[in-house]
């Protein structure tokens, strides 16, 4: 039977959720978590527009691209929730699940023989969707580190993103936290004082608003943070004063529109990221540093899967530069 299989195909792995998912039915009293699906049915006004739908007769073929309809409210969502504006004639394609979409996609662009970058951890069909379409996957694991700790003249530890790297065994007193992907919220890497306080994008977003915090004589406020991979209500930047100087940590992002009122702050120090993988790109990263007119900018978060990448810290080409290696300390002027 196999010489009827295709060798790509008889060389895929088995799906490693689809083997969790097949032991976790057999057994009773156990949510599987393993296909991403709820532990709750489909709510019943959705299921009674999917009968109605059937009942009303739309039993047969769509346009290609999906309903006119369906495809003209998916772009108004992204336009509302992500600022990026696609027309629904001609940008928006309809599939039955993202699987789908990523396989489609990768169909259509990628040609025998092409290397496809897959970052790691991933979702667990983009091999094999790479392989079917005749790419060669590379892998890029992301272990980059963008966690800083910040000691204040009385004593007072403040961690920022806690997540590669060392230097976390001083116990903490402040934990900021800018979102909550995996490469910023490492909190059980970081010993903790007695009354260490946390506050992370949701205490930062409280009541739908960007919150200030004060603690001693250290004042924290959230500021925006966005782009097209971290959404506005989920991702902040901060801006700490302590000891009289003021340091702004960009967290995960591109431009804002609030970066321009940063200058009238007088700035002492401003930690761009500038990986241009997820966030914004080292050149994009210089224009925000010149538009926020700090007295340091620093070049941070700069390459998946290093701790720090020089080569691409000199090519930030901002006023002020300052390179800060991984593991290095400086004393805020």
């Amino acid at each position: 039977m196999n010489g009827f299989v295709a060798k790509t195909v008889r060389e895929l792995p088995y799906s490693g959720i689809r083997k969790f998912f097949d032991v976790a039915s057999e057994m009773e009293d156990v949510v599987s978590l393993g296909v991403g699906e709820p532990d709750f049915m489909t709510p019943w006004h959705i299921r009674e527009e999917a009968v109605f739908s059937l009942e009303r007769r739309r039993t047969m073929y769509t346009s290609n691209a999906g309903m006119p309809e369906l495809r003209d409210e998916i772009s108004r969502y992204t336009a509302k929730q992500y600022g990026v504006s696609y027309n629904p004639r001609t940008q928006v394609l309809v599939t039955v699940g993202a699987s789908e979409g990523i396989d489609v996609a990768l169909r259509a662009i990628v040609d025998p023989g092409d290397e496809v970058l897959v970052v790691e951890p991933c979702f667990v069909s983009y091999r094999p969707c790479i392989l079917m379409a005749g790419g060669v996957p590379v892998s890029v694991p992301t272990n980059a580190g963008n966690g800083f700790r910040v000691t204040a003249g009385d004593g007072t530890v403040i961690y920022i993103d806690p997540f590669a790297g060392t230097g976390y065994d001083v116990p903490a007193d402040i934990i900021l936290v800018t979102h909550q992907h995996r490469d910023h919220n490492q909190l059980d890497l970081v010993a903790k004082g007695p009354d260490c306080t946390l506050i992370t994008n949701e205490e930062a977003l409280a009541g739908g608003k960007h919150n200030l915090f004060s603690q001693g004589g250290i004042e924290i406020e959230a500021v925006e943070a966005a782009n097209q991979n971290h959404p506005p209500d989920q991702c902040v930047g901060f801006i700490m004063t302590l000891d009289g100087v003021k340091v702004y940590f960009s967290g995960d992002t591109s431009k804002t529109a609030q970066m321009a009122d940063f200058a009238a702050r007088e700035l002492d120090y401003a930690f761009l990221c500038g990986d241009g993988f997820y966030n914004m790109d080292i050149k994009e990263a210089a224009e925000c540093a010149a538009l926020i007119g700090a007295k340091h900018n620093v070049p941070v978060h700069l390459k998946p899967g290093e701790l720090f990448d020089r080569s691409l810290a000199e090519q930030f080409e901002a006023p002020n530069r300052l390179i800060i290696e991984a593991g290095e300390e400086i004393e805020l002027l």
